[in-house]
């Protein structure tokens, strides 16, 4: 919710003061105030925000999409993603009907699931006594442990948003004779509905300018790893969250093809030769009837 949103709503809660319960009532006094005074909310503030309902307001639509372990944002369910891989990844995914998530800590930006220095004061201030009780080890060390642990279990499926593939995507991710899935947020979340051992989140990154320092720690603060640095904007990612004990070389996690894939498109490098080739390889690989079209990318290179 944005922080316009957040705003109006704060207006209208402090119209029903009197029909609020206390603790409410108090509450948005006290975030009234602080915006009165030019400071926005934190993001646990906006959290309780949104979920505070206004007094003879009808509850809002809910805004969470939910099969099995598997949770979406209702708003990007139509939202048009892709998934760029060299084919020898897409071969395993057909063969083994699983779907790769990659950890944290093996991503190209260093800074995934890392904490800022204010999150990390923070965060290591929250740690109960008793977990340095005998055990040798102070609570940087804790806490260092702790967000390396979580670097390597939190596993990733990372996809592109958008209407046509994107070339910088083919080059950067899928070379050559690369393959890309295209499907829809909702897809995506239905295919892997059957898992019911692993929660999985899936959600747009929020990029972040140089100037934004602040609201980016906020939200680091508080565990968010749907958060990158604006430098890697180009990519509109979408990311599927897997938290699973791993040793850091990720999950692999049961997928329904036929739900999952809505087109297969082949690099706009591929050599025009090649095409009928690589279709009958990737139709033979698969273990049921592809009825989705496989066609070259229209993007001229």
């Amino acid at each position: 919710m944005h922080e316009i949103d957040i705003t109006a709503k704060l207006c209208r809660l402090g119209d029903h003061l009197a029909e609020l319960p206390a603790n409410d009532a108090t509450f948005v006094t006290e975030m009234l105030t602080r915006l009165q005074s030019g400071n926005t909310p934190f993001l646990r503030d906006i959290l309780r925000i949104k979920d505070m309902l206004v007094p003879g307001e009808a509850p809002p639509p809910d805004p969470i999409w939910k099969e099995g372990s598997v949770t979406a944002l209702t708003e990007d369910l139509e939202k048009v993603i892709w998934r760029y891989m060299p084919l020898e990844q897409l071969f395993f995914l057909l063969s083994a009907k699983k779907l790769h998530f990659s950890p944290l800590s093996k991503m190209k930006d260093l800074t995934e699931g890392v904490m800022p220095p204010r999150a990390f004061e923070m965060n290591k201030g929250q740690l109960p006594p008793h977990f340095f009780d005998g055990s040798g080890i102070d609570a940087d060390t804790m806490t260092n442990i702790m967000q390396r642990q979580r670097r390597d279990d939190a596993c990733l499926s990372c996809w592109f948003i958008g209407e046509t593939d994107s070339l910088d995507m083919w080059r950067d991710y899928a070379p050559n004779n690369g393959v890309a899935i295209r499907t829809t947020v909702l897809r995506l979340a239905s295919s892997l509905g059957t898992c019911t051992d692993t929660n999985i989140n899936i959600a747009p990154v929020r990029y972040f300018s140089p100037d934004e320092v602040e609201r980016y720690t906020d939200y680091a603060s508080y565990g968010d790893l749907f958060i990158k640095h604006d430098r890697y904007a180009v990519e509109k990612e979408l990311r599927a969250l897997a938290f699973r004990l791993n040793l850091g070389v990720g999950v692999d996690i049961p997928v329904d093809l036929e739900r999952l894939i809505d087109h297969l498109v082949l690099s706009p490098e591929l050599q025009d030769w090649a095409v009928p080739t690589i279709i009958e390889a990737i139709r033979r690989v698969a273990e049921f009837e592809m009825r989705c079209p496989i066609q070259k990318s229209s993007i001229t290179v």
